[in-house]
């Protein structure tokens, strides 16, 4: 009697058991997306505050280097995805100009440097050496 009472509940807990881990990867599923979704919302918004091109490419590797999930987003993920696809490209310009800013910035100061070390001392001032007078040349 207990054997084929058994035989009743064996099944039903295989099936029970099945449907709580159904339940877990439906859990870790999620949280799979979620943290994908919370990666590139917190890249978009890092690239578009970013001043220089150092934080510029910190933000694209943080992008580039999220794990895709597995399983395909819902319509309100799709929707956040979406929108921080639309903040990057909408922010795109402002970036370039800071870039190119910050790359010109840079491009001076090497120039600088060059010049102060391609430039021959300052000749001593000489004592009988007319000095030279800070008014204009008057026209005649």
């Amino acid at each position: 009697m207990l054997t084929s009472t058994l035989r009743y509940f064996v099944p039903a807990f295989l099936v029970l058991g099945a449907a709580s881990l159904a339940g877990c990867e439906d859990k870790a599923a999620t949280a799979e997306r979620q943290a994908f979704v919370k990666t590139m919302v917190d890249g978009a918004n890092e690239m578009c505050a970013c001043k220089d091109i150092a934080c510029v490419e910190k933000a694209n590797k943080k992008i580039q280097d999220a794990k895709e999930p597995k399983t395909p987003p819902t319509p309100e993920e799709v929707k956040q995805l979406d929108d921080a696809t639309k903040k990057i490209t909408d922010c795109q310009g402002k970036l370039t100009e800071t870039v190119a800013k910050q790359a010109e910035k840079d491009a001076m100061k090497e120039i600088e440097k060059a010049a102060a070390s391609a430039a021959p001392a300052a000749p001593a001032a000489d004592s009988a050496a007319p000095a030279a007078s800070a008014a204009p040349a008057a026209d005649h």
